[in-house]
């Protein structure tokens, strides 16, 4: 298979696995929507596997890498995109639940998507430079 397919693939399918995830730990009440430890945590392991990119070992590349096999760079985007629609479904999903004013939740829904729109758009022109400083 394509390689690029496959990793479009998988991290689709990944994603859809966290957000079900997310949804499924909100209906059974697993999840407290005022607590935000499971946001700020799957936040920095968000930064932290990201980070971890780096030490993948690339066919160009003559210097130190951590991870020297492909299933490392696989199991990461596993990781990142299952953390990633965890953490979008719990964002949504606890607005009804923090927020009091039917007013301010519209508002607040708005930035939400407003806010995730605008960081995928940045992070998708980060790429592009970063790509071209490796």
């Amino acid at each position: 298979m394509y390689t690029l397919v496959f990793c479009f693939l998988l991290y689709n399918l990944s994603d859809f696995v966290g957000r079900y995830l997310g949804n499924k730990t909100q209906i059974l009440g697993l999840t407290n929507p005022k607590n935000y430890k499971i946001l700020l945590g799957c936040s920095i392991s968000r930064i932290a596997v990201g980070l971890l990119f780096f030490l993948i070992r690339r066919d160009n590349f003559s210097g130190w890498s951590f991870f020297s096999y492909d299933i490392s760079y696989f199991l990461l985007m596993i990781v990142f995109s299952v953390s990633s629609g965890f953490m979008i479904t719990q964002s949504i999903s606890s607005i009804y639940v923090v927020v009091d004013d039917e007013k301010d939740r519209d508002r607040v829904g708005t930035l939400l998507a407003l806010v995730i729109t605008v960081s995928c758009i940045a992070a998708a022109c980060l790429s592009y430079g970063t790509v071209a400083v490796i």
